[in-house]
């Protein structure tokens, strides 16, 4: 199997990417804003460059670009911060700068040949309206106006429990990959227990 050169934006702790090497994709390039979620980053995947700090910074969002370039990145996996647009809690969804992260991640692509882009979110994420070419559109809308003429792209809400995880973790992800390419949705399995999966402890 050819195994993947990959990158990570807003990769917290790499939590997401715990079986990414069993499946052959190597995550070279990492960002994330905290500096304790980083150093967990760096224990697990010692051999990712991990750059700390505001991916809005012109400097941390060149270096990183500039790896993504070096190392010849097949693969992108982003997962912009939920916060602002969570459900829970008071909300100002217009003005909550953290989501509109996702414009960074669209830098990244416009400026790299990637085969493979995850995009990861909160469910409402895919319902959201964001300011494009002066007109509100989902992301989905923005992603096949900037990419469907290179890239598949496909969405879909996919519930952890489906797939063998004892909990009920609904997420949004957004599947962009080159025409040509294939990249199947995971098939569901039996719904778990907690007791089930950990009851013999």
């Amino acid at each position: 199997m050819n195994r993947l050169k990959g990158a990570s934006m807003f990769s917290s702790s790499g939590i997401a990417e715990l079986y990414f090497k069993q499946i052959g994709i190597d995550i070279l390039i990492a960002n994330e804003l905290l500096n304790k979620r980083a150093d967990l980053y760096k224990y697990l995947y010692p051999d990712t460059k991990v750059l700390v700090g505001d991916i809005n910074s012109e400097e941390l969002f060149c270096d990183f670009l500039t790896t993504v370039k070096k190392e010849g990145c097949d693969f992108l996996i982003a997962t912009p911060p939920c916060q602002g647009m969570s459900s829970l809690g008071k909300k100002d969804y217009d003005n909550d700068e953290r989501n509109y992260l996702i414009f960074k991640v669209f830098d990244v692509i416009d400026n790299h040949n990637f085969k493979y882009i995850l995009i990861e979110n909160v469910p409402k994420f895919l319902k959201l309206y964001f300011p494009y070419n002066n007109e509100p559109k989902t992301l989905l809308e923005i992603c096949k106006d900037k990419y469907s003429k290179d890239y598949v792209i496909e969405s879909a809400v996919l519930n952890a429990s489906d797939y063998g995880v004892p909990q009920s973790r609904p997420r949004g992800f957004i599947k962009i990959y080159k025409k040509g390419l294939s990249w199947d949705w995971p098939n569901k399995t039996e719904r778990i227990s907690l007791k089930q999966a950990i009851g013999d402890l």
